[in-house]
């Protein structure tokens, strides 16, 4: 049972003579929901923090206006008053992260960061906590490196080689305003969600129809993706060594 515990991020890649730092993304962003973002550096000298700024919208050109900006065009503000002070602080290859807090809202609902896939450690954890004696033996695996490609599951799942694989994560939904049908891919609220298919695995049929079946016989809601899309630590563990059935 897999949940991977990275989040996607950033890494300091250049520091301007002004002191701001230039930074590429750690995993797949979308540039529109960064700006003014606060982060989180970690340095060798402890965490530091700053802001994602661009250029102001009243000296951009009116083709810039436009458009949503590149990552490359981004930096990040310390408050350093110069490269040297920067450096102080700062080095080349220095990660950072989004610091947004969490908070409850709504009816039950529940705003985070990286709940892709804290929610996934989260349900790992409470099944650890709830497996007295399990059946088969069962190894819980909280990888890391998922966002950049699975390392964590490729190593994990050729050490372990296990039977089969289950892979807990928080997957993409698109119940919003102005997005209906199947391209809602699934609803908050509807239950669990269960996989059939993504871009990077064929998810074992038998397996699929077992969870279905028993999600139906115990009364859990579930419901499964209508969007062929994204990518879990799966694309990495089904093809270890001979072949891994996954779920």
């Amino acid at each position: 049972v897999a949940a991977h515990m990275d989040e996607i991020g950033f890494i300091i890649r250049s520091i301007s003579q002004e002191g701001y730092l230039g930074f590429s993304a750690v995993g797949g962003f979308d540039a529109r929901v960064i700006l003014g973002k606060r982060v989180r550096i970690n340095t060798q000298c402890g965490d530091i923090y700053g802001v994602i700024g661009v250029c102001p919208v009243h000296l951009a050109s009116d083709d810039a206006k436009k458009k949503t900006p590149k990552i490359e065009k981004l930096y990040i503000d310390i408050g350093a008053s110069s490269r040297e002070d920067a450096q102080k602080y700062v080095r080349i290859g220095d990660f950072a992260a989004f610091t947004t807090a969490p908070s409850l809202f709504g009816d039950g609902r529940f705003k985070a960061k990286a709940i892709d896939d804290r929610v996934g450690c989260a349900v790992a954890v409470e099944l650890i906590k709830g497996i007295t004696a399990p059946a088969r033996d069962t190894w819980f695996v909280f990888t890391v490196c998922e966002e950049i490609g699975g390392a964590g599951a490729k190593v994990s799942s050729f050490s372990l080689a296990p039977d089969r694989a289950m892979v807990l994560e928080g997957t993409t939904a698109a119940d919003v305003a102005g997005v209906s049908g199947d391209k809602r891919v699934c609803s908050l609220g509807n239950g669990v969600v269960i996989s059939y298919m993504d871009r990077a695995t064929l998810y074992s049929p038998g397996t699929f129809r077992l969870l279905c079946n028993l999600a139906g016989e115990r009364a859990i809601p579930y419901q499964t993706k209508t969007m062929v899309a994204g990518g879990t630590d799966a694309g990495s563990i089904h093809i270890s060594r001979d072949g891994i059935p996954c779920s």
